[in-house]
């Protein structure tokens, strides 16, 4: 049964600033009216909510269906979150051991796979673009600014051991300095197993300070596309300025090693899932042990479903053979080809070409044949 101890030793507030049971739960299923927000619900209430014991219950005998990207990637024989949080915490008892938390949606890049909920960037390329863009994406409404001290107030963190800062991009957000002063002067930092993620377009030197002094810093260097496609499918970033960022990141890891450890990850889409065995040996050839991939499920027009038929064939020939990917290739292998959400693909890449004025023939050209023939 996929019971998980997250539910019970976790504390999660989304980028939207509500509470959520974690970062991959599909928190669509809940109506924004009726969401848990931070400004309006303590963290004791929300876990004393209908649905969130509803959850717990559902999830010791079955699947929950805000867990479907964790089941979907256990049946396919991926590592899901699950699986990976439950090795790291206690599972015993009701005390806060694990944090995930956004401070802010504030972002300097737009990528094709986001939106304006977790993207000041795309929020405003939303604004500026509202007619063409609303069959996709409507402005979000205005972040009130997380406190902090006020957040905690009143909450026993002394069993907390680890703490997942998510974004939009975590080193942007101006309350993430508020966040590890709190944790300095609650005598938390030097206890915590810190786990980010970061777009790799800038090094944040006036963090280095904190960094430096947690027990240990797991930074997820997020590369989703590689070489020129990195800049296509992450608007507004440059590959030549990620690779120097990594080696900034490389240099800082070596000058702390054992305490700062760095990986990859890539959210595999269909913009990218026919180069992610090129992302691998990228990885490997700058000495980056591991890299995650995982395989979206929303937005659902970049779902790998979305491909045509012909084309997957193509990627899962190129991909073939390849342990590092086999898990993406056992996917295209067995998911269900969605003609709907195709058309809907073909939609949003050409508003998003006319928007960004990059286009998909000159950064991946089969991918640009396929989906066009289907015209």
């Amino acid at each position: 049964m996929p019971e998980c101890k997250l539910l019970k030793n976790h504390m999660c507030i989304t980028v939207s600033g509500n509470w959520r049971p974690c970062c991959r739960f599909d928190e669509s299923i809940l109506p924004w009216k009726d969401k848990f927000f931070v400004t309006k619900t303590s963290f004791e209430d929300y876990r004393a909510s209908n649905f969130y014991q509803g959850i717990i219950k559902e999830q010791a005998t079955g699947w929950h269906k805000g867990c479907e990207k964790c089941r979907r990637s256990e049946e396919t024989g991926n590592r899901s979150m699950r699986k990976v949080f439950d090795e790291l915490v206690s599972g015993e008892g009701t005390d806060v051991e694990f944090i995930e938390i956004s401070l802010s949606r504030e972002c300097n890049l737009a990528c094709r796979m986001c939106g304006p909920y977790a993207s000041s960037t795309w929020q405003k390329i939303v604004k500026e673009n509202e007619t063409d863009i609303v069959d996709f994406f409507k402005p979000q409404l205005e972040q009130t600014v997380i406190e902090v001290e006020k957040l905690f107030q009143g909450l026993d963190l002394s069993k907390v051991n680890r703490i997942k800062l998510l974004g939009g991009e975590p080193f942007i957000t101006p309350q993430t300095s508020d966040f590890f002063e709190y944790l300095a002067n609650n005598d938390l930092l030097d206890k915590i197993d810190f786990m980010t993620n970061t777009n790799v377009t800038f090094f944040p030197k006036k963090l280095v300070k904190y960094l430096s002094k947690l027990k240990r810093a797991n930074i997820s260097l997020s590369i989703d596309g590689f070489g020129i496609n990195n800049d296509y499918v992450r608007h507004k970033s440059s590959w030549p300025v990620v690779v120097d960022v990594v080696k900034k990141w490389q240099d800082f890891a070596e000058q702390h090693r054992g305490k700062i450890n760095l990986s990859t990850s890539t959210c595999v889409n269909a913009y990218n899932v026919h180069q992610i065995d090129e992302i691998v040996d990228w990885t490997d050839e700058h000495n980056i042990k591991e890299n995650f991939m995982n395989v979206i499920h929303s937005p659902k027009q970049l779902c790998l479903e979305a491909l045509p038929p012909a084309y997957v064939e193509e990627v899962i020939k190129k991909l073939q053979g390849n342990d590092s990917v086999k898990g993406v290739v056992n996917y295209l292998e067995t998911m269900q080809h969605n003609p709907e959400l195709l058309n809907t693909l073909v939609k949003y890449t050409k508003m998003m070409d006319g928007i960004t004025g990059l286009h998909l023939h000159d950064y991946n050209p089969s991918l640009a044949k396929h989906l066009y023939r289907e015209q």
